[in-house]
């Protein structure tokens, strides 16, 4: 199984789940990944997509708290809160 990013800029994996989350700057994403390896979702990461006023500049970290709010932190000194919903998250074509 090939995951299409273009790089790693950020991992965080959720024990509930079992599943890990790869965060790339130059694909403008997050992808979560199954323990077998599989994309079961990806998070865009562009200007417009879920309230993005701007691009994120130069995103380089992620983590989840304990209410699953991600969050994400950018150059320069930027941080990032996608709180969960039905329609934050796309489930990949199969």
């Amino acid at each position: 199984n090939q995951i299409d990013l273009k790089d790693f800029s950020g991992l965080y994996f959720d024990v509930g789940s079992g599943h890990l989350l790869v965060l790339s700057d130059a694909s403008r994403a997050v992808v979560e990944i199954s323990g077998a390896g599989v994309e079961v979702a990806r998070l865009t990461l562009r200007k417009s997509d879920h309230g993005l006023k701007k691009k994120i500049p130069k995103a380089e970290g992620i983590t989840m708290d304990d209410q699953r709010n991600l969050w994400i932190c950018s150059e320069p000194d930027l941080l990032y809160r996608f709180s969960p919903g039905p329609a934050s998250i796309r489930k990949p074509a199969n």
